[in-house]
């Protein structure tokens, strides 16, 4: 809204209005995947039949929200990212070989959760099939 000083000079009112409904396409905007899982919870609490019926359908979903995951991502970070190649593979080797390895040897070789009780035996297996998952797997990034 423009108004006209007693002394001729202009000044422009801010809607706060207007302001509130922007702030809230911006809010919208950017947490629609929060927004649509508590949606998913309110759908699977009221009708747990619908989603037990689209088992079959998981891993195209999961697909699904990784996909629309990395769509929110902007060109600039995902050009930086790629040029971050050697990082990535170092990150992905250390987590997905180095440690389910070194697990493996000092565990299910040596013999170090028996010996020194770190680790009981039924979780053993447990803790390997975690440490051998992709990291977005089990973080979402």
């Amino acid at each position: 809204m423009v108004r006209t000083e007693a002394n001729g000079e202009i000044r422009r009112e801010e809607n706060n209005i207007g302001m509130l409904s922007d702030g809230l396409k911006i809010f919208l905007r950017q947490q629609w995947p929060l927004i649509a899982l508590f949606l998913s919870f309110i759908l699977a609490w009221m009708s747990p039949q619908f989603g037990a019926s689209l088992w079959d359908y998981n891993g195209i979903f999961l697909s699904a929200i990784f996909f629309l995951c990395g769509l929110s991502l902007g060109y600039e970070v995902m050009a930086k990212s790629l040029r971050r190649w050697k990082l990535h593979i170092g990150i992905q080797a250390y987590s997905l070989l180095l440690t389910p390895v070194t697990f493996y040897c000092l565990v299910y070789h040596w013999g170090w959760d028996h010996r020194l009780g770190i680790v009981t035996q039924a979780l053993s297996p447990g803790v390997m099939a975690a440490l051998c998952m992709v990291s977005t797997a089990y973080t979402n990034v």
